[in-house]
């Protein structure tokens, strides 16, 4: 238009120059929507009571099991109550079987013997039991002795023999043995010739320092007898083999009880022993072994007891136990 503006024309017509509004900008909120909603005839939104659905626990382990689900069934209760009654029955045989068949019902009931020494020291009793079984005496050396000879425990024939003491039986062997000969295995036998059990023997000789249900329950019936000569006479002693499930060292202070039978002890000796020590056992060594010995006013009488390799050894002389260590 020849260089005319559009403001030109605008002021020349009279018309205000003004600026257009800006445009409308619409924001949506909770409170225009429900107006929108009910404008539009959907009604305002109303708030209503939902029951949610009843959630099932899952059943826990502490849930308590219905009374109906824990009561046994009548054939259940029959078994359990036949198991108990079979236990007691058996039980009540077993009693009666070691009270009446097993010897329970053999064993003495009058009052155990008892000895005292001078000290007026009360010694412990010991019981009696039936021998053991019949069985053939196998040795526990292992070296040779210088002879071996027998002695019968009892003899079928009863004649001025029998009158004899233990002792003085034992010592009639030996007159016929080799001069020569210093140390002795002595198989003890009973009349029909088997191996005399070491509670049979220590009976005879009045020298039960053990229980004899003890020694039965822990040692083999079959003991190793030995003896010894010098010029101070003849010297016995004995070895025990323990049973292939005992422990010696389970033992030991059952075993050391004997120092408390010491009347018992002197009747190991074939000849009195004399006074023993005032001072009573002493700890000893032998080998590197230990032993406890109790020594007597006779010359060379000592008893000695204590274990080696497992066996449990008496003896009445210190060197008659070094020979028969020596062997063993």
């Amino acid at each position: 238009m020849n260089g005319t503006s559009s403001e030109d024309l605008e002021g020349a017509a009279g018309i205000p120059n003004v600026a257009p509004p800006p445009p409308e900008v619409k924001i949506r909120t909770m409170k225009s929507d429900i107006e929108s909603m009910a404008h539009l005839g959907g009604g305002a939104p109303q708030f209503r009571s939902v029951k949610a659905p009843q959630l099932v626990a899952a059943a826990s382990e502490e849930e308590p099991v219905p009374e109906e689900k824990i009561r046994l069934k009548p054939s259940l209760v029959v078994a359990l109550v036949s198991i108990v009654a079979f236990v007691v029955l058996a039980a009540v045989a077993y009693m009666a079987y070691n009270m009446f068949f097993a010897g329970g019902g053999n064993v003495s009931t009058a009052p155990a013997p008892t000895a005292t020494r001078g000290n007026n020291q009360t010694q412990q009793p010991y019981a009696t039991t039936q021998p053991s079984a019949n069985f053939t005496h196998a040795t526990l050396f292992t070296r040779p002795v210088d002879q071996t000879l027998t002695f019968a425990l009892s003899s079928a024939a009863q004649n001025a023999s029998e009158l004899q003491t233990f002792s003085q039986r034992f010592s009639g062997i030996f007159p016929g043995a080799n001069a020569a000969s210093t140390f002795f295995e002595v198989d003890v036998e009973n009349a029909d010739g088997s191996g005399a059990d070491v509670n049979s023997i220590f009976a005879a000789a009045d020298a039960a320092v053990l229980d004899s249900q003890y020694v039965l329950a822990h040692f083999s019936p079959d003991v190793t007898v030995f003896a010894y000569k010098d010029a101070k006479g003849i010297w016995p002693g004995y070895i025990f083999k323990l049973k292939p499930t005992e422990n010696w060292l389970f033992l030991k202070d059952d075993v050391a009880k004997i120092e408390a039978m010491t009347a018992k002890i002197e009747n190991f000796f074939l000849n009195s022993p004399g006074n023993p020590s005032a001072g009573g056992f002493k700890d000893d060594s032998i080998d590197n072994s230990p032993f406890r010995a109790l020594a007597f006013s006779r010359p060379g009488a000592t008893f000695v007891y204590g274990w080696y390799r497992g066996y449990l050894v008496f003896s009445t002389s210190v060197d008659g136990l070094k020979e028969a260590m020596a062997r063993l």
